[in-house]
C-alpha cells in the first residue's frame, strides 16, 4: 500500500474510486426487494424467511398447523445514495479517462451541488442461501441463512471541494475535520428459531410471537479513517500554512494479498469469492417479537445486530502529523515536494475490535382491506421506524422512518408494493415494486427510489435494485 499521505487529497479520490465498487446490517443498510419496494418497512410486515436481519419473530408469524419447508434463491439488493450528484452530473464531470478542464460556469455548477458536506452510502447484500423448517406452528419455526454485506459510509468536507475547484483564496480558512470514511465486507451464518408463545381468541392480545437469531460473522476487509484534524490558512500570496493530523486503520484477509511500504514482503493474491480467510471472526444476536391485536392492529419490535468483530490479520495504522508550507497548491511540482515531505507512518498493530451496527426496529402494520370490504383483495399498511445505535457502515444514528403498502387486488396477478421514507442523506425517497405469488414461488423486483432510476437529472439521486424468489417446497 503506497504511503498514507495529503490526506485531504486522498478523501477526494474516494469520490473517484466510489463509482466502482464491487439480510440487512444496519438501519439504513440495504434489505430485501419486498421490504425495498414498501419505503423498507419490514419490522412487522416482512413475513417468513424475510423476516432474516429485521424482526426473527415474524419467521413463524404466518405459518399454520401445516409443516412447510421454504428456500430464497437467489435474493438481491443495492444501494447507493448521496446528497450532491446525479449520476448524470457524475459522468459529466469525472466519466472521462483523460483530466477534464472545466470552464467557470461548470466549475460553478459542481461547487453548487456541494452546499454542504459531500455524503455517499453504498451497501450491498446477497443471501447466497436461506432455508426455513416449520415442523408445526406449535413446534416453531427453524431457518439457516448465508448473508453478505458490503457497506460503506463516506463524508467529504465542502472545503476540500472549494480548495480543489476554486483554489487557495487570500485569507480564508480551511478545515477537513468532518470529512470520514468507513467500510466493510462481512459474511453472516445465522441460525433462527421463532415459535408462537402466547395466544387467545378473545382481549386485547391475540397471539404473541418471538424470535432469536444467532450469528457467526466473517469479516475480509475494513477501514477507517479514525482521525482527521486539520486547518490550513491561505495568507499573502495565496500561500498556505497549517497542519494535518490524520489517523487509519485496515484490516484485510491475507488471500488479498495487499502490500505494505513499511513491509517489503512479497505478498500472492488468492482472491476467491466463494472462500477467503478471514480478516476478523465476530458473533452477534438478534431478537425479536410480534404482536396481533384485536383491532387488526399489528406490532413488531427487535434489536438486532447485537455483538462485535475482533479484526486480527493484517492489522495495519497509519499515522499522519504535519506541518506545512505551500504557496501554490495547484502547482504539481510544489504539490509533489509537500507530499513527499509528509510525515506518514504505518506499520502493523494488534487486534482491534468493532461493534456490529446494532439497531431497535419497531414496526406496525394493518390490513386495511378486512376493514373496508370494498377494497379489492388484500391492502396491507405499515409503518416503520429504525434507530441505529452507531455510525458503523449500513448504520446510522439519525432515524430512519417509512411507510409503505402491499396491495394485492386479486390472487392470479401481480401484487403492487409502493412507500416513502428517509435516505441517510436526509432525503426523502419513494419507492416502488412488484411481486408475483404461485403455488410453489414468489418472486420479487423493486426500487428504493422510484425518481432517481427514472430522472438522471433528479436532485436527489439515489440508486437501488432488489430481487428474490423464494421457493415453497412442503
Amino acid at each position: 500500500m503506497k504511503k498514507i499521505v495529503f490526506v485531504f487529497m486522498f478523501v477526494f479520490a474516494l469520490l473517484l474510486v466510489f463509482n466502482d465498487l464491487k439480510a440487512q446490517h444496519g438501519s439504513f443498510g440495504a434489505i430485501d426487494a419486498k421490504s425495498n419496494g414498501m419505503g423498507a418497512c419490514a419490522n412487522a410486515s416482512a413475513f417468513a424467511l424475510s423476516a432474516i436481519g429485521k424482526n426473527p419473530a415474524l419467521l413463524n408469524s404466518k405459518s399454520d398447523s401445516v409443516e412447510n419447508l421454504m428456500l430464497k434463491l437467489p435474493d438481491f439488493s443495492f444501494q447507493l445514495l448521496n446528497n450532491s450528484l446525479s449520476m448524470k452530473e457524475f459522468t459529466h464531470f469525472f466519466g472521462n479517462e483523460n483530466a477534464k478542464y472545466l470552464s467557470e460556469k461548470e466549475r460553478n455548477d459542481l461547487l453548487g451541488f456541494f452546499q454542504e458536506n459531500g455524503k455517499f452510502y453504498f451497501s450491498i447484500s446477497a443471501i447466497p442461501l436461506a432455508i426455513s423448517y416449520t415442523p408445526s406452528k406449535e413446534l416453531g419455526t427453524f431457518a439457516f441463512s448465508v448473508s453478505d454485506i458490503a457497506a460503506a459510509n463516506i463524508i467529504i468536507a465542502k472545503d476540500l471541494i472549494d480548495l480543489s475547484l476554486i483554489g487557495n483564496d487570500s485569507g480564508r480558512v480551511y478545515s477537513f475535520n468532518d470529512s470520514g470514511f468507513k467500510g466493510w465486507w462481512l459474511r453472516s451464518f445465522n441460525i433462527s428459531y421463532a415459535r408462537q408463545i402466547y395466544e387467545k381468541e378473545s382481549g386485547l392480545l391475540k397471539s404473541l410471537s418471538a424470535g432469536i437469531t444467532l450469528k457467526f460473522i466473517t469479516g475480509y476487509e475494513y477501514s477507517e479513517l479514525e482521525k482527521l484534524e486539520s486547518r490550513f490558512h491561505t495568507g499573502e500570496n495565496s500561500a498556505i500554512t497549517g497542519n494535518l493530523v490524520a489517523n487509519t486503520v485496515s484490516s484485510f484477509s491475507p488471500d488479498f494479498g495487499v502490500e505494505y511500504d513499511f513491509d517489503k514482503k512479497t505478498k500472492p493474491s488468492n482472491f476467491n469469492l466463494l472462500y477467503m480467510e478471514p480478516a476478523g471472526i465476530g458473533y452477534g444476536i438478534d431478537l425479536g417479537f410480534y404482536s396481533e391485536l384485536e383491532n387488526g392492529l399489528n406490532l413488531g419490535l427487535a434489536i438486532t445486530d447485537i455483538g462485535a468483530i475482533n479484526w486480527s490479520k493484517e492489522t495495519v495504522r497509519y499515522d499522519l502529523n504535519s506541518n506545512f508550507f505551500v504557496d501554490d497548491i495547484l502547482d504539481r511540482k510544489k504539490r509533489d515536494s509537500l507530499i513527499n515531505s509528509t510525515n506518514a507512518k504505518g506499520d502493523y498493530i494488534s487486534d482491534f475490535s468493532k461493534p456490529l451496527p446494532s439497531a431497535l426496529r419497531f414496526g406496525a402494520s394493518y390490513e386495511l382491506s378486512q376493514r373496508i370490504e370494498e377494497i379489492p383483495g388484500v391492502l396491507l399498511l405499515a409503518l416503520d421506524y429504525n434507530q441505529g445505535f452507531n455510525d458503523l457502515p449500513g448504520n446510522s444514528r439519525i432515524p430512519r422512518i417509512g411507510f409503505g403498502a402491499f396491495w394485492h387486488p386479486d390472487f392470479d396477478y401481480p401484487y403492487i408494493l409502493t412507500g416513502v421514507s428517509n435516505a441517510q442523506t436526509g432525503r426523502i425517497n419513494f419507492s416502488l415494486g412488484a411481486g408475483y405469488q404461485y403455488d410453489f414461488f414468489q418472486v420479487n423486483i423493486s426500487t428504493y427510489d422510484l425518481i432517481s432510476l427514472i430522472s438522471k437529472e433528479y436532485s436527489s439521486p439515489n440508486y437501488s435494485l432488489g430481487i428474490n424468489l423464494i421457493w415453497k417446497i412442503l
